[in-house]
């Protein structure tokens, strides 16, 4: 009687240490989660999906139900139903089983794994391993190599496998991929048979979820037309979604910019932003209630043209008709949403770069001393920096023979200091047509000393002439003096006496 007492007493002092044990995990692991800043991590804890026990070398299906919960799921509780393998021989027992969730579809990223056994023996055993694979079975690392005692004592112990694979949320969850597989192997030491009871056979992961995104238009590589793109992406989470953020570098540094707050656990995503010709690389990070965020996959690229050609609004020509060998300025009006590079002339075959005069005014000085006496046409193109041709105009011009200029005077002799030349010049072409013309017309004395300059045209109301009056000073030579008038390059004179 006092025998089956001390028993009892031992047995209750084995529970209060096992019950330690298992909440100085329990507190381990809730130490491990809150030390992560700025995130939620999840845990997950034995969801067995296959089982099978070894008896005598032979592999058969254990004892218990799986999936399924606690009792029927014989491992995942430490609650005295046990799963069992046993052997009779010096053939291997053992138990192998394979832990996921296939419902989580939102795993992000593995945290910390953890692997916890209690187990025991009816007798002694030897060559004892416990292994932990993450390629559903394959290349398996050993994590216990200690043989169980015939006791329940300590009771759950659970071991850092972080480190030891290299575990990926396809190990523990979502519908496919290579699953984490635990498997115990050990030998009976002696005769007789050995029965192995295992209690709690199962992994704790502590793992970062979050929100599936999908990045959706433009599509990866696209190349459209500015000036408005709209950015179209698609998140899902099993948690509410709290925002949804655009990065992209359109200013040349990566970075955010626009957030949308959202509800709900699926959301499509539209940003419509005004944007220059320029190369993009984007991606939208939904992140939801639980702090947890992520971005899509890969980022896209995007090229935004313009493919606006430039327009030329409207040409002109001046002085039109032209004296052969006198200068004649083409004119263009061009603009385009941003930036005209080139305009140009082509005249006579060959193209001249006009030169910009405002931000919208172009324009070139054309000499015509190569030209003869005609019609001519011009054209005038033009391209943008994105290199858009504009639709070329065509115009006109007139090219007429420069004759010499002709000088009446009202005498031919003159008085110095007493009196007035009145005189015209006067130009018209071949038809005796009168020609509108700029003149420099210049007095010359005896020695060639200037007395006077003037610039003037021909105008006087299309007569083709200009009238001139001149009151000779003193001081000047007297003699032979000379009247010139250029039209041009085309001069004409006329010699007078002044005494």
């Amino acid at each position: 009687m006092l025998k089956n007492m001390e028993n009892e007493e031992k047995e209750k002092e084995e529970k209060i240490k096992n019950n330690k044990r298992a909440l100085l995990i329990a507190l381990t692991l809730a130490l491990i989660i809150t030390t992560v800043a700025a995130q939620t991590l999840y845990n997950f804890y034995d969801s067995t999906q296959a089982c099978r026990r070894q008896n005598t070398g032979t592999w058969t299906n254990c004892l218990g139900i799986y999936p399924s919960a606690c009792p029927n799921d014989r491992l995942g509780c430490n609650d005295g139903t046990v799963e069992t393998s046993s052997t009779t021989t010096s053939a291997a027992t053992g138990l192998n089983m394979t832990d996921f969730n296939s419902s989580e579809l939102y795993c992000d990223q593995i945290t910390y794994v953890f692997f916890c056994y209690e187990w025991w023996a009816n007798g002694a055993t030897t060559t004892c391993t416990i292994t932990v694979s993450n390629e559903s079975g394959a290349n398996p690392t050993a994590i216990v190599a200690t043989c169980p005692g015939t006791t329940a004592n300590p009771g759950v112990q659970c071991i850092n496998v972080t480190a030891t694979k290299g575990w990926t949320c396809e190990n523990f969850f979502g519908p496919s991929g290579q699953r984490a597989v635990a498997t115990a192997t050990l030998y009976r030491s002696g005769g007789g048979t050995r029965t192995i009871s295992y209690d709690v056979f199962a992994f704790n992961i502590t793992y970062k979820k979050a929100p599936k995104v999908t990045l959706i238009s433009p599509a990866n590589g696209a190349a459209l037309n500015y000036p408005n793109i709209t950015f179209q992406c698609n998140g899902h989470y099993n948690v509410n979604l709290a925002n949804v953020t655009l990065f992209y570098n359109y200013s040349g540094i990566w970075a955010a910019n626009e957030t949308i707050s959202i509800t709900g656990t699926n959301y499509t995503a539209n940003f419509t932003k005004t944007l220059n010709p320029t190369n993009i690389i984007w991606n939208c990070q939904f992140c939801g209630v639980d702090g947890n965020c992520k971005f899509a996959p890969a980022n896209w690229t995007l090229t935004v043209i313009d493919n606006t050609s430039p327009m030329i609004n409207s040409v002109s020509d001046y002085p039109d008709p032209v004296q052969t060998g006198q200068n004649i300025t083409f004119v263009a009006n061009v603009t385009d949403d941003f930036g005209v590079s080139v305009v140009q002339l082509e005249v006579n075959g060959t193209n001249y770069t006009m030169i910009k005069n405002t931000s919208t005014t172009w324009y070139y000085v054309y000499n015509t001393s190569g030209l003869s006496p005609g019609t001519y046409n011009y054209t005038i193109y033009a391209n943008d920096t994105s290199g858009n041709n504009a639709t070329p105009i065509t115009g006109n011009f007139t090219v007429i023979q420069t004759l010499t200029p002709t000088i009446y005077t009202d005498k031919a002799t003159y008085k110095n200091c007493s009196n007035t030349i009145y005189y015209k010049i006067s130009v018209f072409d071949l038809n005796d047509q009168p020609i509108d013309t700029a003149l420099t017309n210049t007095i010359l004395d005896a020695v060639n000393a200037t007395v006077m300059t003037e610039n003037v045209n021909t105008g006087n109301g299309g007569t083709g002439v200009y009238l001139g009056v001149f009151p000779i000073p003193g001081g000047y030579q007297s003699g032979n003096w000379i009247i010139k008038a250029m039209s041009g390059s085309v001069k004409g004179q006329k010699t007078i006496n002044v005494s």
